[in-house]
């Protein structure tokens, strides 16, 4: 079965993927994570934790219509498209970063209406990746970080989280 994290209907042969949310709260925080991936060469494979900003019941899935902002790090692997990397991207009318293969850590901060991300790897050597001024997203009555993914091809793709924190704290 192909998965994604994009919708919340099936669409073009692929399958909303589980995902795994938290309600976040407040207007200045900082969320942190590391992970380590293992991703299988055979079709699309695709991991994401993001930040969905949005309506307080809508689905948090990265191309919501009801999202005021989705902010995504995600590791792929696809063969087919010749692409092997971790990236960043946003929505709505976002683009992504391409960051290259060995990024595995990854800050997200607010702070009031500008949301910053950071990339590095094993938790150091941090860099700015995007940085988003949204006063939408700074009213959003819902704020949440969401574990997810896609995958066409043979299944066993997955990431180990080591960390995942939000002000200091672990989330789990």
């Amino acid at each position: 079965m192909r998965q994604m994290d994009y919708d919340d209907k099936p669409r073009s042969g692929y399958y909303p993927g589980l995902l795994w949310g938290r309600e976040i709260s407040g207007k200045k925080w900082k969320l942190e994570m590391i992970a380590d991936y293992d991703l299988k060469a055979s079709g699309g494979q695709w991991l994401s934790v993001f930040v969905w900003l949005g309506e307080k019941e809508a689905h948090p899935h990265r191309g919501s219509s009801r999202s005021a902002l989705t902010l995504t790090a995600f590791r792929q692997m696809d063969p087919g498209y010749g692409s092997d990397n971790f990236g960043l991207a946003h929505e709505p009318n976002g683009e992504s970063k391409d960051l290259g293969r060995e990024i595995n850590s990854v800050i997200f901060e607010r702070d009031g209406n500008l949301f910053t991300v950071y990339a590095g790897v094993d938790g150091k050597d941090y860099k700015k990746g995007l940085t988003i001024f949204s006063p939408r997203a700074g009213e959003a009555p819902s704020q949440r970080i969401v574990l997810g993914g896609q995958a066409f091809g043979d299944p066993g793709s997955c990431a180990t989280y080591r960390s995942i924190k939000f002000n200091g704290d672990p989330l789990f």
